[in-house]
């Protein structure tokens, strides 16, 4: 065997740390017995750890450091005692990265044991422990324009901004701008983006309104005077269109001008109607769910293009577009009204929203979790509340660590 450490993120050390619990609890399937014995047959260092991991002395210590209320102090005692314990190494920087490594996996261990010790036997219902620092997310945003100026809309008085391209825009109150309607005479693009923990509202000029989710981010003309009405989307957003008929009648348009809504390579058309496109990148598919009206939903070409109905929602993933209808409408435009509303939902969907609203490094999943979840909380409580919720529906556990969270069984 070499000595030095494989890992490559600090995830990987987790995993590890899972699959030496599960060594200990004596509930490994076959394939994960040969995970693990590839990480300790891999260096010297991994085999060291893994004996002194096996030591009943060491399990008792860490876990009687975890039973502690801060379980960021037991992390750091557990990250002094393999300090002192490691063997001296030629470079210090190797040597501390390993030590964090290993920090890590004993982490998850003993969180896993002590879990195993207490929950499985008596199972009350405790509170989730949560580090400083995580606050549910809030009106924040920035409008860019095509120049390159940057305005930062937190904090910004209510009124007129200025300077914008010549554009007469208004922060009209907190978590709302508006762009009047103008007779700008050059093709000019602005574009309003979230943050992860953000979300903004914004009307624009042609009345229309546009919910912005967090890390989310839309690009649209400061004036609709083309033969339509086109915008782009990244992330999710929910829309309340004005339909052309009503702006050719109030004479503000010479035409029909359908509104496209472009995400990826999917647009999608409609004349005056209310629905949400949800599409981030690092999920599967782009989600478009129709609440009221009528839109087109178009992938790549004419040849793949789906008509909605109120309550349905086109599905571009993986093949062709495909229609679904939805349980909830109401569920899934929750999050421009300041809820969380899951319905049947797994782990990793809630997780997934958790981790963009509350701005969260990472989740760790320690164990498959099959069971489905509903559940309704605002948006500007705290993680530990919905956290909470969840542990309360029973078949599910959380702990954190900075601003990880540990998914447990």
């Amino acid at each position: 065997m070499k000595s030095g450490s494989t890992f490559k993120t600090e995830a990987e050390a987790q995993r590890i740390g899972w699959l030496v619990a599960g060594f200990i609890q004596q509930r490994l399937n076959e394939a994960e017995r040969d995970e693990l014995d590839a990480w300790i047959t891999a260096s010297d260092d991994h085999q060291r750890l893994f004996e002194e991991l096996l030591s009943p002395g060491f399990i008792e210590e860490g876990t009687a450091a975890y039973r502690s209320v801060d379980a960021e102090a037991a992390y750091h005692q557990l990250k002094q005692r393999i300090q002192q314990s490691s063997a001296p190494k030629t470079v210090r920087i190797r040597r501390m990265q390993l030590i964090s490594i290993a920090a890590s996996i004993v982490f998850v261990v003993c969180v896993l044991v002590f879990y195993q010790m207490t929950y499985r036997k008596t199972k009350p219902l405790m509170p989730v422990a949560v580090t400083e620092g995580i606050t549910p997310g809030g009106n924040y945003a920035e409008l860019i324009t095509d120049n390159g100026k940057r305005v930062t809309l937190a904090g910004l008085k209510n009124g007129l901004i200025d300077s914008l391209d010549g554009v007469e825009v208004l922060k009209t109150t907190d978590g709302q701008l508006s762009y009047l309607d103008n007779q700008h005479s050059a093709t000019v693009y602005h574009t309003l983006r979230t943050p992860v923990g953000g979300q903004y509202r914004l009307v624009l000029p042609d009345g229309s309104l546009v919910w912005l989710n967090a890390g989310s981010s839309l690009r649209f003309p400061v004036r609709f005077d083309g033969p339509e009405r086109r915008v782009e989307l990244i992330g999710e957003g929910y829309f309340e269109i004005v339909p052309a008929a009503k702006l050719l009648a109030e004479g503000k348009q010479a035409s029909l001008q359908p509104f496209i809504v472009r995400i990826n390579n999917v647009e999608v058309e409609v004349l005056g109607t209310h629905f949400n496109v949800h599409g981030y990148a690092d999920e599967a598919a782009i989600k478009t769910t129709l609440l009221e009206g009528k839109v087109k939903v178009v992938r790549g070409s004419e040849q793949d293009e789906v008509i909605l109905q109120p309550g349905e929602q086109a599905v571009a993933g993986k093949g062709r577009l495909r229609v679904e209808r939805v349980q909830s409408t109401e569920a899934i435009v929750a999050w421009k009204n300041g809820w969380f509303d899951f319905k049947n939902a797994s782990i990793e969907q809630i997780m997934q929203q958790a981790k963009r609203w509350y701005n969260i490094d990472s989740v760790v999943y320690t164990a498959a979790i099959e069971k489905k979840f509903d559940a309704e909380v605002l948006r500007s409580e705290s993680i530990e509340k919905l956290l909470s919720l969840l542990e309360q529906t029973g078949g599910v556990h959380f702990t954190i660590k900075n601003k990880t969270i540990y998914v447990l069984p």
